[in-house]
């Protein structure tokens, strides 16, 4: 996974990726962000193409809703318009891209080529063309000279897949799971419908969520035990390679 500097950043594009919300480290990447947002100097941009509303797109400067079928399309539209040359198989994609969206993005890209970051990624962004996404972001950031600058290689971190979510919803399903504790996420709002979270957490004896609202997730289970806020608690956290401690 690469690191985000979004505090060395001018403009950035997100593609479905909720940085300040649930994607990756989104505390890290909100306090880069928002070293980025002083009102001292020029603050950097923020353009969200969103298939579902969230905490960055509500920050966003310029949002354009887009449907899940269309993050390939605007990756590839992105290339196409900063000079990359697209195959032909490619292009049908780019066809589907929302225009007007696609050319202010790149015109704003254009401008701070080296001082921006195209990302993508998170829960909307697991289908089939996932990996074809993230390599046509990677495209965007290779033509705009991102790499090693506001992007750089090698960080590791502990987390789930898809696959073990994926997983958990079969056994779910199955009935092999009695007891499941959902702890403070939100993951019926998050994971699409045709996922089938919603209606396999009906064959669990208990659904136990930790939220601290009574959100879609907690709504649907039999028991809700709020967890406290963050000052509140203990807890332990992965930053930068690092693993510590929270008191």
């Amino acid at each position: 996974v690469p690191s985000y500097h979004f505090d060395k950043a001018k403009v950035i594009v997100t593609i479905d990726a909720d940085f300040l919300g649930s994607y990756l480290m989104p505390s890290k990447f909100t306090k880069d962000y928002a070293a980025g947002r002083s009102p001292d100097k020029k603050m950097s941009r923020l353009i969200s193409f969103q298939s579902i509303p969230s905490l960055t797109t509500l920050n966003s400067d310029d949002n354009y809703p887009i449907k899940p079928s269309q993050q390939l399309a605007v990756a590839l539209g992105l290339v196409e318009a900063l000079g990359g040359s697209l195959p032909a198989n490619l292009k049908k994609f780019v066809d589907a891209a929302p225009v007007a969206g696609i050319k202010e993005a790149a015109a704003a890209l254009q401008a701070f080529r080296g001082e921006s970051i195209v990302i993508a990624g998170g829960l909307q962004c697991e289908h089939a063309n996932a990996v074809n996404l993230q390599h046509a972001v990677n495209w965007v950031n290779s033509l705009l000279g991102n790499d090693g600058r506001t992007i750089t290689a090698g960080t590791k971190l502990q987390e789930g897949t898809s696959r073990d979510l994926n997983a958990l919803i079969s056994d779910l399903t199955e009935k092999k799971v009695k007891t499941l504790i959902i702890h403070d996420i939100n993951p019926i709002y998050s994971l699409p419908m045709a996922a089938g979270l919603e209606e396999a957490l009906n064959n669990a004896e208990m659904v136990i969520s930790t939220s601290n609202w009574m959100d879609e997730t907690a709504r649907l289970a039999d028991v809700v035990a709020p967890c406290g806020h963050t000052m509140e608690n203990w807890n332990e956290h992965e930053f930068g390679g690092i693993s510590t401690i929270q008191q």
